[in-house]
């Protein structure tokens, strides 16, 4: 279907200024072509702030656009500086260009909290104030643009047309003699939205916009979200316009186009065509304009672009005094202050419960264990059916709830400001989106499921075209995910967000008259479980753990569980803790063969030590995974610019003292001095002492402070903090951690072993190995463990983060089999969680550097080459290292 955007189908006839009434709350007075002077303290009316400084007023004058329509401005400039040259700011706005207009912040309660006192009246609806700008040196244009109030010709809303009209308005101001020939764009709202159309056109005169929160795409953000209808709002704003001629009817439009095509393509912004600086802001409240802001910061070519999101509502921050210093320095250049935006990691948390139908509204809760950041982009992955019809509109929306379970709202404006405007009650508080966010929102028409466009996984996804539809069939299942539009919530320990679903709308209305509504008959179903893996995606910020905890189940892995207060190893109900007796009775055996040469010459022979000397090109940024083996289950690791240590021990023994404990017949390859400045974690499996080292931690943390992260199981960080070390992350089993400066996920998997350092801490911590992984590489250690027979944990580690492509797995310290089988694997069963967790290569560790346990010192390596060949695998895929050996994986 062809649609000629010049000549749209339907207009309709609007009140004109001939018959506007001049009372509140228009205030409109008259059409006047005039230049006059407003004096230093000029108040337009008793409760209207002052103008600080004069001001020239060039009023109604006009302006011919390209197709011979005449629109008029008004034109306000620092009377001091009427001689001058001086850079110009154009507000465009339908709304009335001197607060002539029936919108204005006088019919909102509380004024939003920015009372007349500190506008001068003269600013258009949702523009800058002349009072404030002119004493800055700008000139200030307010335009009424085609079609509004005297300009001639019919509205025009988003589009081609008004993207030419303002750039020809843009060249005329650029091109007059009080102009300095620099011209920048600003406002909110439909002013902020005017301005991604008139900046693809890429006059010469502009110089930079400042569109202050826009939606930027008509069918998808505002009318028809997710395909779903929404003219409430559009048509309100619709019946207040003022034109002598007509407005662009897109509530009639969307009823005879309801599926994308040319006339709405036009209404979505062309950002690949906005080259100039660009200040835009952002408010995750806004229920129209959060996702055109986004979309235009990260879509736009131009070079110089800021982003700011901010917690209140639109017309509160648009006037805030320390934002208008911050958009000054924008136009002058200055943007030293700027902060770019941080990473976010996403998450997949699985819905697990029976099947339910959606009779109104269906509530999933997730309970967050610590303080959690939620920022970006989530989905919803359902699958659905009806039962008799064949069409299903299905709303979603992520709600916020306290401690007490209690749904919350987050009030828009700052309490205090509410009290200082006349606020006596909470309860004033008016139930609409101005005031009160519930969260971000999403919505499908199920039917438009068909048109999701492949996107190669961009955060922002899924993304529909909604050219096409295709009716349902009754009693069949489709798979369909939903977006929301973006979050932006903290959350306190206890805290947590609940995911609604509906068949109606879910946020409160933008004004009080407009009411939820819904196409929606009958019954629907989402299906859950094994079949039907319905979920919910949140983006967990840089720097948070990962919640596990969920009012269901989502799967069946091994969890961390105590007793008494010690943890235990409850997949293995075999499981022996080592007792003193048992100890005992291992140190009295006669079964001690490790037969460790006494010379160094002979132990150079068997276990060399590769020593390096460039430590620049060592420690270098590689493309893949860099390891060395520095001894024992000491390794360094470097996944593209990410280093991190495991279980580090420098000493000469692992002991609670230097004289105390097995004494390593092997130094360490490196020394706490040989690694790199930049070293980013050390991963800690358990607090036994060959792998948990006191002084190695002192000397470590004396290097590096808090520029290292440490990360342990739970219950070892107050030992951490004991030892003067701050920056420590407890994790439990399959607990994730997004390391963002380095794009790296940690997340600590399950080992069957113990824990203890003294007589009375036994059990006290948890032990556990790490998964560790970015976009490319995959890499697992094992840390110190048995081999569970019973269940294999290692296959549910395997499952959940594999395969992996490298892996670093004990070999050693495992005789005698009665003492060490549940606590340390055999050089064959290491061989088998090399197999159970998926690893292509994997390199043998925890042997050649402590004698603790009977077996013979070199036995290891050959009883693993043994056992790689008796399971059939390749002799390269499972090997060992010389003490400083550098392994590379591309």
């Amino acid at each position: 279907m062809s649609i000629d955007i010049g000549s749209i189908k339907h207009f309709k006839p609007l009140l004109n200024t001939s018959n506007l009434p001049r009372e509140e709350p228009y205030r409109y007075d008259g059409f006047k072509t005039e230049s006059k002077i407003l004096p230093k303290g000029h108040k337009k009316r008793e409760d209207a702030r002052a103008f600080p400084e004069a001001v020239q007023w060039d009023r109604d004058q006009p302006v011919k656009l390209r197709d011979g329509i005449t629109i008029y401005c008004d034109i306000f400039r620092p009377a001091d500086l009427v001689n001058e040259k001086l850079p110009a700011i154009l507000n465009w706005s339908p709304y009335g260009k001197n607060g002539s207009g029936a919108l204005n912040l006088h019919v909102i309660p509380f004024q939003a909290c920015r009372p007349q006192s500190t506008r001068s009246d003269y600013e258009s609806f949702e523009g800058l104030d002349p009072a404030e700008w002119c004493q800055r040196g700008y000139a200030i244009i307010n335009a009424d643009p085609r079609g509004c109030y005297d300009s001639e010709g019919d509205i025009r809303n988003m589009g081609t047309r008004e993207g030419q009209d303002g750039a020809d308005l843009v060249e005329w101001i650029g091109s007059q003699q009080w102009c300095n020939g620099y011209v920048g764009l600003a406002g909110n709202s439909w002013l902020a939205i005017a301005q991604w159309w008139i900046a693809a056109e890429q006059p010469k005169h502009l110089a930079a916009i400042a569109p202050w929160e826009g939606a930027s795409d008509l069918y998808r953000e505002v009318i028809c979200l997710g395909g779903v209808p929404h003219i409430d709002f559009h048509e309100i704003i619709n019946s207040i316009f003022v034109s002598s001629g007509t407005v662009e009817d897109q509530s009639a439009m969307i009823r005879e186009y309801p599926l994308y095509n040319e006339y709405w393509e036009d209404k979505r912004a062309q950002f690949d065509r906005i080259l100039v600086p660009m200040y835009i802001t952002a408010s995750y409240s806004t229920g129209l304009h959060t996702m055109g802001s986004i979309r235009a910061f990260r879509e736009a070519k131009s070079s110089k672009k800021w982003l700011r999101i901010h917690p209140t509502q639109e017309w509160y921050d648009l006037y805030a005094p320390e934002n208008i210093d911050d958009l000054d320095k924008f136009f002058n250049n200055d943007t030293s202050t700027m902060i770019p935006n941080s990473h976010t990691k996403y998450n997949a948390l699985t819905y697990n419960a029976e099947s339910i139908d959606i009779k109104d509204e269906l509530m999933w809760k997730l309970v967050f264990d610590g303080k959690t950041r939620l920022v970006g982009f989530s989905k919803a992955v359902l699958y659905v059916s009806t039962k008799s019809h064949n069409e299903l509109d299905i709303y979603v929306q992520l709600r916020k709830f306290d401690a007490s379970g209690k749904i919350i709202d987050h009030i828009n404006f700052p309490k205090e400001a509410l009290r200082a405007c006349g606020m006596k009650d909470e309860s004033e508080i008016l139930n609409t989106n101005i005031f009160k966010y519930r969260g971000p929102k999403g919505a499908l028409r199920v039917s438009h499921h068909i048109t999701k466009i492949e996107d190669g996984g961009d955060e922002m996804s899924p993304k529909y075209k909604h050219d096409q539809s295709k009716p349902l069939i009754p009693g069949e299942i489709v798979m369909v995910e939903i977006p929301f539009w973006p979050i932006g919530i903290d959350f306190e320990a206890g805290e947590g967000v609940a995911l609604v679903l509906a068949g109606h709308e879910l946020p409160y209305p933008e004004f009080p008259q407009m009411k939820p509504s819904t196409q929606n008959k009958g019954f629907a179903t989402i299906h859950a479980g094994d079949h039907y893996p319905s979920f919910l995606q949140l983006p967990f910020a840089a720097a948070e753990v990962v919640p596990t905890k969920t009012n269901k189940t989502s799967d069946n892995l091994i969890k961390s569980r105590k007793e008494n207060g010690r943890y235990i190893n409850s997949f293995n109900p075999k499981f022996k803790f080592p007792s003193p007796a048992l100890a005992v009775k291992w140190k009295m055996s006669t079964g001690v063969n490790t037969q460790l040469p006494y010379s160094k010459k002979e132990l150079d022979k068997f276990l060399p030590i590769i020593r390096h000397n460039n430590s620049e090109e060592l420690f270098r940024t590689t493309s893949g995974i860099r390891f060395i083996w520095i001894g024992h289950a000491t390794c360094y690791i470097q996944m593209n610019n990410f280093r991190f240590l495991l279980d580090p021990i420098f000493s000469k023994r692992c002991g609670i003292t230097s004289l105390i404990g097995p004494k390593r017949f092997r130094p360490p390859a490196l020394t706490v001095d040989d690694l790199p400045g930049n070293l980013d974690a050390i991963l800690i499996s358990h607090n036994h002492f060959d792998h948990l080292d006191f002084r190695s931690v002192l000397d470590l943390n004396k290097r590096y402070g808090a520029r290292l992260t440490w990360f342990c199981g739970l219950g070892l960080r107050k030992w951490f903090i004991k030892m003067g070390v701050q920056n420590v992350i407890e994790l439990d089993w399959w607990q994730k951690y997004y390391f963002a400066k380095k794009e790296i996920n940690i997340a600590f998997c399950p080992a069957q072993h113990w824990s203890r350092r003294t007589a009375f801490d036994i059990n006290q911590s948890l032990w556990g190995g790490y998964a560790v992984w970015n976009t490319q590489h995959k890499f697992y250690y094992a840390g110190d463990t048995g081999y569970t027979h019973n269940i294999s944990i290692f296959q549910q580690i395997g499952k959940q983060y594999g395969p992996f492509d490298l892996s670093a797995i004990p070999i050693g310290a495992y005789e005698p089999r009665w003492m060490m089988e549940a606590q340390h694997v055999s050089p064959d069963e290491a061989v088998q969680i090399h197999m159970d967790v998926q690893s292509k290569q994997s390199i043998g560790v925890h042997w050649g550097t402590f004698a603790l346990a009977n077996e013979y010192f070199m036995e290891p390596p050959f009883k693993l080459s043994q056992a790689v060949k008796n399971n059939l695998l390749n002799s390269s895929s499972f090997i060992v290292l010389k003490h400083g050996e550098v392994f590379n994986v591309s």
